[in-house]
């Protein structure tokens, strides 16, 4: 995992740990409205983020080594 993945690792489990105790006290029709138009497309999209990054890393890492 490069730099990059890894400061987008750290932010997401900040971000994650801050709505896990922001929905612990909202417990309304807008918290679950907003989990579920908000939280979870933005959760799905991360983690393609993320796996799009090693993906990316590792194709890079490949022709690097292959120069040499």
């Amino acid at each position: 995992m490069n730099e990059g993945s890894r400061q987008l690792a750290a932010a997401w489990s900040v971000l994650a740990s801050q709505w896990l105790e922001t929905r612990s006290h909202w417990r309304d029709a807008v918290a679950l409205e907003f989990e579920s138009h908000c939280w979870d497309e933005l959760y799905q999209q991360i983690n393609e983020l993320m796996r799009a990054a090693e993906r990316l890393d590792d194709t890079l890492s490949r022709a690097l080594r292959s120069t040499d």
